[in-house]
C-alpha cells in the first residue's frame, strides 16, 4: 500500500506539472546540440575573443573579438554562419547578446556603438544589418531581456540605459536610466522574467534594479571591484566576482549565502540552467564548475584566460571563450563520481534517495554512494541522463523515478538484477520506442506493476504494441499496468 500511494504521487506531481502555465517567453523550444562529438574548436578569431553567448534555440553560437569582428556559427553543421565586421580599423567588439527568439544579435563596440543584426532563423543563411547608433559613452557590457524583444540594456560609463527598439522602424532610444553607481558598471544581467536587473561596478558596489519602477532595491557595498555578475535562471541566487579574487552568491533575499576564495580572477561567469551549479573561468585557464555551497564538481583545463562562457540551454554543453582567440564548445559530462568528489553527501529519507536537478549526465559512481543497496525508492528526475547505465543491481528497489531527462532508449539488461522493482517511471523522456517483449520484463520482475511513460514521443507500433499488452489475459493476470 505504501508504495502504491508513491506511485500516486509521482503521477499527481506529473499531472501538477502539466497544469502550468507556458512562460511568457518567446523563445523558440530548445533543441539539443546532439552531433558535438567530442569537442568543436574554432580558431576564426586571430586575437583576444571577448565574448560568447549560444542563442535561445541552441542553433547558433555567437563571439565577438578585439579586433573587431562579431562571428556566428551553425552548431548543427559546425561552420561559420557568417563573419559581422563593422569599421575594422576602429572597432572593438566588447560583447554580444541574443534576443529572446533567437533571431537578432545585439553587439556593442568600443567606438561607441551598439548595431543590431537581424538573423533569419528560417533559412539560417542570411543576415542584414538592423540598426546601428552610437552611443553617449564606451559601452562595456549588453543584456538582451530574456522576455521583451523589445528591451535592450547596455552598461555605458556609471549607467545601465535600458534602450526600447522597434524591429518595425528599427527606431532605437533610451527608455530607461538606473543612475547610482559611481564608477564604471563592468556587468549586468537580467533576472529571468526581466522585472530585474543587477549591476556590478568598478564602485565596489552591486545594485539590484526594479527596472519598472527604475528604482534601486538594494546596494551593497563590497571590498573591491566587481568583474561579473549573473542572475540564475530561478531567480532564486545572483552570484558574483570580485578584483580579490572572490565569489559571492546572495539568496532572493540579497543575503549573502557563500563567500568564496577562488584564488585568481574570474572574468567569466555563468549560472547552469537549473541553478543547482554555477561556471566560472579564470585567468589561468581553468573552467570550475561548482555547487550552491561551493564544491568543486567538475574542471576543465585550457591554456589561456577565460574571457567568456555559456551554457546551452536545456542541454550539457558548455561554450568558452579564450584570451588566444580561441572559441570552445564541448559536452559537459557529470556523473555521481564528480558528485561524491565533491564532497557532496547524499541522504536518504526512509530508504528513499533524491537526486533530482543535479544535472547529471551519468550514472557512473552510483554503486559508490554509501548504503545505496539499502534503498527502495529512487528518484533522479530534471537531470540530464540519456541512458540507464550503472542503474543494476540494486536489489531492494522497488521504485525508480526517471521523468524529465533525455533518455531516449530503454533495454531490458538496464533492469538487470532489480529483483524487487515493482514500478518504472519514465515520464517527460525523449523515448520513440520499445524493442523489447513487455511479457519478457515482466517475466524477469515478478514484483512489477506498473511502467509508466506518459508524455514521450513514442511512434505508432510502439503505442498499438502497448496497447495490445494492457488489454492481454497475461497482462491482466500479472496485474501488471501501463500508462502511455
Amino acid at each position: 500500500m505504501k508504495n502504491y500511494l508513491k506511485i500516486l504521487f509521482f503521477l499527481s506531481c506529473y499531472a501538477l506539472q502539466a497544469l502550468q502555465p507556458a512562460s511568457s517567453s518567446s523563445s523558440a523550444p530548445s533543441k539539443c546540440i546532439s552531433n558535438i562529438n567530442p569537442i568543436m574548436n574554432f580558431k576564426e578569431f586571430k586575437s583576444a575573443v571577448t565574448s560568447v553567448q549560444i542563442s535561445p534555440n541552441n542553433k547558433f553560437l555567437a563571439a565577438s573579438g578585439v579586433d573587431g569582428k562579431v562571428i556566428i556559427w551553425n552548431l548543427d553543421s559546425g561552420k561559420v554562419f557568417n563573419t559581422l565586421e563593422d569599421d575594422p580599423e576602429n572597432s572593438y567588439a566588447r560583447g554580444v547578446s541574443w534576443s529572446p527568439d533567437s533571431s537578432k544579435l545585439a553587439a556593442i563596440y568600443r567606438n561607441k556603438k551598439i548595431i543590431i543584426w537581424n538573423v533569419d532563423p528560417e533559412s539560417g543563411r542570411d543576415l542584414i544589418l538592423g540598426s546601428d547608433i552610437g552611443l553617449s559613452d564606451i559601452p562595456i557590457d549588453v543584456a538582451w531581456s530574456p522576455v521583451d524583444e523589445s528591451l535592450i540594456a547596455i552598461a555605458i560609463g556609471n549607467n545601465v540605459v535600458i534602450y526600447d527598439w522597434d524591429p518595425e522602424t528599427l527606431d532605437i532610444n533610451p527608455l530607461i536610466i538606473l543612475r547610482g553607481h559611481t564608477a564604471k558598471i563592468n556587468s549586468i544581467s537580467w533576472s529571468p522574467k526581466g522585472s530585474r536587473l543587477v549591476s556590478g561596478s568598478s564602485d565596489k558596489t552591486v545594485r539590484i534594479w526594479n527596472v519598472k519602477n527604475k528604482s534601486e532595491l538594494k546596494n551593497i557595498s563590497e571590498t573591491d571591484s566587481v568583474n561579473k555578475v549573473s542572475y540564475s535562471p530561478d531567480a532564486q541566487y545572483i552570484i558574483y566576482s570580485m578584483v580579490d579574487k572572490t565569489l559571492t552568491i546572495l539568496n532572493d533575499s540579497y543575503e549573502r549565502v557563500e563567500k568564496l576564495n577562488i584564488f585568481n580572477n574570474a572574468l567569466a561567469l555563468e549560472w547552469a540552467p537549473n541553478s543547482n551549479l554555477f561556471v566560472y573561468g579564470n585567468t589561468i585557464g581553468e573552467i570550475k564548475i561548482c555547487n550552491l555551497e561551493g564544491n568543486l564538481v567538475k574542471k576543465i583545463k585550457q591554456d589561456t584566460p577565460i574571457t567568456g562562457l555559456c551554457w546551452s540551454k536545456d542541454c550539457d554543453f558548455l561554450a568558452s571563450s579564450s584570451a588566444d582567440g580561441s572559441v570552445v564548445v564541448e559536452p559537459v559530462e557529470i556523473s555521481i563520481y564528480d558528485l561524491l568528489a565533491a564532497g557532496i553527501h547524499f541522504d536518504f529519507i526512509n530508504n528513499e534517495l533524491y537526486l533530482n536537478n543535479l544535472e547529471l549526465t551519468s550514472l557512473k559512481g552510483l554503486e559508490k554512494i554509501p548504503n545505496i543497496n539499502m534503498i527502495d525508492t529512487l528518484n533522479i528526475s530534471f537531470n540530464n541522463l540519456k541512458n540507464l547505465d550503472n542503474l543494476r543491481n540494486l536489489r531492494n528497489l522497488k521504485i525508480v523515478n526517471l521523468s524529465n531527462n533525455k533518455i531516449k532508449h530503454i533495454k531490458l539488461e538496464d533492469f538487470e538484477g532489480l529483483e524487487a522493482l515493482e514500478a518504472i517511471i519514465l515520464n517527460d523522456n525523449k523515448i520513440p520506442n520499445i524493442d523489447f517483449d513487455l511479457q519478457l520484463l515482466r517475466n524477469n520482475h515478478r514484483m512489477l506493476k506498473d511502467l509508466i511513460i506518459l508524455n514521450n514521443p513514442l511512434d505508432s507500433l510502439t503505442k498499438l504494441m502497448l496497447k495490445q499488452f494492457s488489454e492481454s489475459p497475461k497482462a491482466k493476470e500479472s496485474e501488471m499496468s501501463v500508462y502511455y
